[in-house]
Formats: structure tokens, sequence, C-alpha cells
């Protein structure tokens, strides 16, 4: 599995982890996460990307090919997924925040963590955070012009 497997074993992570994030997005209510406001959409959206991901890979060309035949060994393999996923996390974080623009534009306090993605984006929600740290970082300061 070298040279173009290896950019097809990448795709297949980043392809497959996006549509497992849409469904557990849509599925757990993490609405600033998917990419359509309809939870059937969201849901049908992810499951055919990772359907398709594995049937593209796997349907393409052979590639049941072990590491002692030219195929990924075990901290190859780990290290595509590793990154792959996470590129599937952050285009998912990143599309579905600018797909949404507005959602959760309106909440005067988002709840803190991974439930801020229930009622906001995820690009609002760290703009959100890093605003308020200003703020709070500004407050605290000793005022040095009183004297």
């Amino acid at each position: 599995m070298t040279g173009s497997f290896i950019l097809d074993y990448y795709l297949l992570v980043v392809i497959a982890s996006c549509g497992v994030f849409q469904v557990i997005g849509a599925l757990q209510g993490f609405h600033g996460m998917t990419f359509f406001s309809n939870r059937s959409a969201s849901i049908a959206i992810g499951l055919a990307a990772l359907a398709g991901a594995f049937a593209w890979f796997f349907l393409s060309q052979p590639r049941n090919v072990p590491d002692s035949a030219l195929g990924l060994n075990g901290n190859e393999q780990f290290a595509y997924f590793f990154a792959g996923s996470g590129t599937g996390l952050a285009l998912t974080l990143i599309l579905s925040s600018l797909r949404q623009l507005r959602f959760g534009a309106d909440r005067r306090e988002l709840p803190d963590g991974l439930d801020a993605l229930r009622e906001s984006t995820y690009l609002l929600a760290i703009f959100r955070m890093f605003r308020r740290g200003a703020v709070d970082s500004v407050r605290d300061k000793p005022d040095h012009r009183r004297g």
C-alpha cells in the first residue's frame, strides 16, 4: 500500500470521518457541527459519505496488501488514520460553521465545552471564548492610571 495507496487511505479516513461526524452530530443534537439543519438530511449525507468512501476504497483496486508486501505497517496506518480523522474533524467544524454563519448568533450565553455545539457553531463558540477571555483579562488588570 505505497504511493497512491497512502493518499487513497488518507482520503478514505477523511471522508469517512466527516460522515461519522455528521451522523453523530445529527443523532446527538450537535447542530453546530452538521452541514444541514435537517436531521434526516445530515444522517443520510453522513451515511452516504461513510459507505461511499469504503466502497470507493475497497472496490476501486485490490487493497488487501500485507505490510510485508509493500503495505502499510501498523505505525504508518495509525499515523495516516490520526491525520485523516483530524483533518475530517477540522473540515467538519469549519464547513459547518461557514454553512451556518448565523446559527447561535442570537444566543447571549453558550454552554461550556462540547455542549456549545448544540446551540452554536464551532467558529462562533471559539470567537466568543476569545472575546470573553479578552474582556475578563481587561477587567482583571489593575488600573494604573488612578495612581
